[in-house]
């Protein structure tokens, strides 16, 4: 079973790697950071509480040494994005690598398409400007898969040259934005407090596991619902992320049982 999962974790990570997607790399790459960076923390907690000086040591090295991975990757990522020096020109130009050198990219391919139908142009406001149109949408939102109807008022012009002239935008590709223009505020005001409710509560789950398998499945299942938020950022929840998350969900609650976390004194 390990070795079947182990399959299907590495076919799964080499699919999103060949998408050349930069929403899933990004929330890929901020899910496995949290996974380790909270991994080594635990480890090294548990290892004070046994009394064991090497393995201390070691630890935190291993985690002094992934928090300068971190750093070094993201200012990396800040300069392979603002730097014009010729290393980083030339890095760009290769398939795959070069999709992270384009984040920040808002004049041309998927980061206008973004820009457009999140604030418009200057002949109309986009997913902006929809919002702030009606003050009651804007509390209650304008329904579920409204968005394609609800949006013609306010698209922009200038999207035609970047998109297909019959599209219309379905989603605003950003998930908080997708919740105020089909929910509202109050619609993004529930999503938050479910996020942070279950953030909270993964914690707590976390920190009050004695045995470390549990330690383990909670970082897991927190790490993969930060992998999920940092991908909508900058894309669009669908069927199979959707149904992720709410499975992560419920898995974290159900543990929570099993283990008795809620009838502890």
């Amino acid at each position: 079973e390990v070795a079947a999962a182990g399959v299907v974790t590495l076919v799964g990570l080499g699919s999103i790697g060949f998408t050349q997607s930069r929403g899933p790399w990004l929330g890929r790459g901020l899910g496995l950071m949290l996974f380790i960076s909270l991994l080594l923390w635990e480890a090294l907690r548990y290892a004070r509480t046994t009394g064991s000086p090497r393995s201390m040591r070691w630890l935190r090295a291993m985690l002094i040494g992934w928090g300068t991975l971190i750093c070094s990757t993201v200012i990396f990522l800040l300069a392979f994005n603002l730097s014009q020096a010729p290393i980083f020109e030339r890095l760009r130009e290769i398939p795959y690598i070069g999709r992270l050198g384009s984040l920040t990219a808002s004049n041309e391919g998927t980061g206008r398409v973004r820009v457009l139908i999140w604030s418009g142009d200057k002949h109309a406001g986009g997913s902006v400007a929809l919002i702030q149109s009606n003050p009651l949408r804007a509390l209650i939102g304008w329904g579920p898969e409204s968005m394609f109807v609800a949006f013609n008022p306010f698209y922009p012009p200038s999207l035609t040259e970047v998109e297909t002239r019959g599209a219309s935008p379905d989603r605003a590709h950003q998930a908080h934005l997708d919740e105020l223009v089909t929910r509202g505020l109050l619609g993004l005001d529930s999503y938050l407090f479910l996020l942070l409710s279950f953030i909270l509560l993964c914690w707590r789950l976390m920190r009050q596991s004695s045995e470390w398998r549990w330690k383990v499945f909670f970082i897991a299942c927190m790490s993969v619902i930060v992998c999920h938020v940092g991908e909508g950022m900058t894309g669009i929840p669908v069927v199979s992320t959707l149904m992720m998350f709410w499975i992560t969900i419920g898995l974290v609650v159900a543990a929570g049982s099993v283990a008795g976390h809620y009838w502890q004194k």
